[in-house]
């Protein structure tokens, strides 16, 4: 915040705490040093039938993530490509918890995370020239859309 004179830097992305842990110093600095009491914007209520577009696998190149639509929120589910773990010399790794994103206002693709180890993250789904969503920033990594509908239930993604 040049305006008040304010720099602050913490990096950490140490799962499963670091990215908490950087929300929670921002907001203590600004609030000690600068008066400014940043809090995690609301999610806005949804029709669930509008969610539907979200739908879908993404990718990156070492994760896939399927978003899928409950109630009035959305749900990510990520886990790490098996070429990878193999790279990385990880057998198995576990499940993730989902990550439960609420659409921010009542338009518009910007997400946060409701609760969780990242809570109070914030992301955003990107659209093509035709408006069709063919990505989604979640974690600091850009996902492309790979398949608009979710697989079924044992079905190979």
């Amino acid at each position: 915040m040049p305006s008040r004179g304010l720099v602050f830097t913490c990096l950490s992305n140490s799962s499963p705490d670091g990215p908490a842990l950087n929300t929670e110093m921002a907001r203590w600095a600004l609030g000690t040093f600068a008066g400014v009491d940043d809090r995690d914007p609301e999610p806005g209520l949804r029709d669930p039938a509008s969610l539907a577009e979200y739908e879908g696998t993404y990718e990156t190149v070492a994760a896939v993530c399927t978003i899928t639509a409950e109630g009035d929120r959305l749900m990510a589910r990520s886990s790490i490509k098996p070429e990878m773990l193999k790279e990385l010399g990880v057998e198995d790794p576990g499940e993730d918890e989902p990550i439960p994103l609420g659409l921010i206002g009542t338009e518009g693709d910007r997400y946060v995370v409701t609760s969780g180890p990242a809570k109070g993250m914030l992301g955003y789904f990107q659209r093509d020239t035709r408006g069709t969503i063919e990505a989604v920033h979640l974690g600091g990594r850009l996902a492309e859309r790979v398949r608009a509908s979710v697989p079924a239930t044992g079905e190979a993604r």
